[in-house]
């Protein structure tokens, strides 16, 4: 699977104060709308069916795993406060002007991809 497109966050625009303050989260960088890609993703999935015909039922048993391969990917990421030792929130330079000051932010990649081994029975009347 090819990898989906995205937008970067502005990190300037993020990390003021007033405007983290404010809003809670990340900018993203509207003049590079969905211009970059995460990289391509596979995945293997089996599944494995046995089905017994009753005279009033049916019975299915299945094995199935998803992602086989074990693959990983990174699907998006986030843009975070820094925090100090007691949970504050990092001011790069704290005597910058108010309109000026800036949070120290981090950037966390969320990566997805674990096999995922589902047995079932269905039963059908």
């Amino acid at each position: 699977m090819g990898g989906q497109p995205y937008t970067p966050y502005d990190e300037y625009t993020s990390s003021l104060v007033e405007y983290w303050d404010v809003t809670g989260f990340a900018a993203l960088d509207y003049n590079q709308y969905n211009q970059l890609r995460y990289q391509s993703f596979n995945q293997l999935d089996i599944r494995v069916d046995k089905e017994w015909f009753l005279s009033r039922i049916s019975i299915n048993l299945y094995v199935d795993i998803q992602n086989l391969l074990n693959s990983t990917s990174i699907s998006s990421t986030f843009l975070v406060q820094e925090l100090d030792a007691e949970g504050n929130p990092i001011i790069i330079n704290p005597s910058d002007p108010v309109d000026m000051q800036r949070y120290s932010l981090k950037e966390l990649d969320s990566v997805a991809g674990t096999i995922l081994p589902t047995i079932g029975v269905i039963i059908e009347f």
